[in-house]
């Protein structure tokens, strides 16, 4: 009986494994066949979908008040205020200058 169990769990594993595997190749396919087709569309709408997915990264990367967040410094990107936080963590609050709640982490120029 434990061989059973134990062969179902290696079994059960492996499928999970294997779903994960093509998952991952489906994705890079679709990536590739985008790729493809952007080769064959006009620049301009080359253009227009890099636009898109940077923009879509940037948006990505904002914080927003309520978030919990690392040492580091954080602008307001309403007013462009920073705030300074040395704690490990910390609730990122509404901006103390214009109240706004959407931030984004200033990257050190040192590096």
């Amino acid at each position: 009986r434990r061989e059973v169990d134990d062969l179902s769990q290696t079994l059960v594993a492996a499928e999970e494994e294997f779903e994960d595997w093509v998952e991952t190749d489906l994705l890079f396919a679709e990536h590739q066949a985008v790729e493809c087709m952007l080769l064959a569309a006009d620049p301009t709408t080359r253009d227009l979908m890099r636009l898109k997915q940077q923009w879509a990264e940037q948006m990505a990367q904002l914080l927003h008040s309520g978030d919990v967040v690392g040492a580091g410094a954080y602008e307001c990107v309403s007013c462009g205020e920073v705030l300074h936080f040395d704690a490990e963590s910390t609730r990122l609050l509404p901006c103390p200058v214009c109240q706004g709640e959407v931030y984004r982490r200033m990257r050190s120029a040192v590096m």
